[in-house]
């Protein structure tokens, strides 16, 4: 088993994790979960772009826990920005989240993710669902099996690719949105030579 971490240059003066969250406005984007996000998959594929872009590709069993929330789902894609990723009137510390999940979602279930602050949407006729937020903390990851490579070849990866770029999340209280069509990202991030150690 390994445990990575991502390291973000901009989470070193990140404040301390906290119950709360900062309260949003009706023109901002999706208030930040000041929290840790924890991964913890059996098959992980990972990539990293030179924008400062992560994707974990969890090919086998996905978990996931953020503040008091939960997630699981058979496989999942995670694709985490932290380039660029807030308005101009964020905090540094700002990264944006996006989760491809190969479940679907409960209307109870999407209820209480909005209600902690992610953006929550149905895709592929109710087969999966797309999960949106910001995130002022680290990211933790745990893995039976990683590797390091291109994930350009998996179809889990291409429907995740379809769901990010066809779904509209900008508004917060979309929860049931079935939009599934929609054109391949031009956003893939480019392949890396695979890194020793512990840390991505």
């Amino acid at each position: 088993m390994s445990l990575w971490t991502l390291p973000f240059s901009a989470v070193a003066g990140r404040q301390s994790a906290a119950a709360g969250a900062p309260g949003e406005s009706a023109s901002a984007p999706p208030r930040s979960l000041v929290q840790d996000l924890r991964i913890v998959t059996q098959d992980l594929l990972r990539q990293q772009s030179g924008a400062g872009q992560h994707l974990l590709v969890c090919r086998e069993g996905f978990q996931a826990a953020v503040a008091t929330l939960e997630l699981s789902a058979p496989s999942a894609v995670v694709q985490i920005d932290s380039a660029g990723a807030g308005a101009e009137d964020t905090t540094p510390t700002r990264t944006m989240v996006q989760i491809y999940l190969s479940g679907s979602v409960s209307e109870q279930q999407a209820a209480a993710l909005q209600n902690a602050g992610l953006s929550v949407a149905s895709v592929e006729q109710g087969k999966a669902a797309v999960l949106r937020f910001a995130l002022e903390g680290e990211v933790f990851i745990v893995a039976e099996r990683s590797e390091t490579g291109s994930p350009q070849g998996l179809l889990l990866y291409r429907r995740a690719l379809d769901a990010f770029d066809s779904t509209d999340l900008d508004g917060s209280s979309e929860s049931e949105s079935s939009s599934s069509q929609g054109a391949a990202g031009s956003s893939d991030p480019r392949p890396v030579a695979s890194e020793a150690g512990q840390t991505l």
